[in-house]
């Protein structure tokens, strides 16, 4: 027969040691529930440094073709909106790693993507503009060439320019902060900002 008192020392290791386990499992699954809101807060901060990346550029895009609409197309005012929307890449490229905080895939890609694009059309752009200004002024078929081949650049920026606000969309959505709406007050700004006259 078992001693009533080992019965009892049974008992006693028993809820020790359940105690243990279900203490360990609580504190497994509180560990795990903290990483995946410290996952999802770095994805957030992500996706809304992402969108503000992109809507300063499409900003400056913006206000670089109303630019180009007031004397030289390309004249140096307008060249410098451009260089200034090229700054935004040196944002981008600093906050590359960040980009592995977003969980989809696909968005990703497509942000990475977008992005390479966007400064292969800036880049055409300001690359053959420097081109034209060391030509010679009596080569005219060089001269056109080069206008030619910096009118196209410029039109496949301006359509990659056209995807970034479906991008910021998707961003927000990420995010869960909204970044678009940022755009009408800012965009008012800049219309006060380029009403005086420019020379382009």
């Amino acid at each position: 027969m078992i001693h009533p008192h080992m019965e009892t020392a049974s008992d006693t290791i028993l809820a020790v040691t359940l105690g243990a386990i279900l203490a360990a499992a609580g504190g497994f699954v509180a560990g795990q529930a903290e990483r995946r809101l410290h996952r999802r807060a770095r994805e957030r901060a992500a996706a809304m440094l992402f969108g503000e990346i992109l809507l300063g550029m499409k900003l400056t895009l913006e206000a670089a073709d109303r630019l180009r609409g007031q004397g030289d197309p390309f004249g140096p005012v307008t060249l410098r909106t451009l260089e200034a929307a090229r700054r935004e890449f040196d944002a981008y490229d600093r906050s590359r790693e960040m980009l592995m905080e977003l969980t989809r895939t696909e968005l990703r890609t497509r942000l990475h993507t977008l992005m390479v694009r966007l400064r292969l059309g800036l880049d055409g752009v300001m690359e053959i503009s420097g081109m034209i200004a060391k030509a010679s002024a009596d080569d005219l078929a060089s001269r056109a060439f080069l206008d030619q081949g910096r009118a196209r650049s410029y039109a496949y920026l301006q359509e990659l320019s056209d995807r970034i606000p479906a991008m910021i969309t998707r961003l927000e959505q990420v995010s869960g902060q909204e970044v678009s709406g940022m755009m009408r007050d800012l965009r008012a700004e800049l219309e006060l900002d380029l009403s005086a006259p420019a020379g382009g």
